[in-house]
C-alpha cells in the first residue's frame, strides 16, 4: 500500500511555527462534524 505525506520545509522554522500550529489547528476544528439534530457549536 502506498500513502501520500505531505513534506514541509520553512526556511525559518521558529518564525513560522506559531502560523502552522493555528493553521492546522482550525484545519482540525473545520473539518470535523457534528452528528445529530440537538447538538450545537456553542455547547
Amino acid at each position: 500500500m502506498v500513502e501520500q505525506v505531505t513534506v514541509e520545509m520553512p526556511p525559518n522554522p521558529d518564525a513560522y511555527e506559531p502560523v502552522r500550529l493555528e493553521y492546522y489547528a482550525v484545519r482540525l476544528f473545520t473539518g470535523q462534524d457534528i452528528h445529530g439534530k440537538d447538538k450545537m457549536y456553542d455547547i
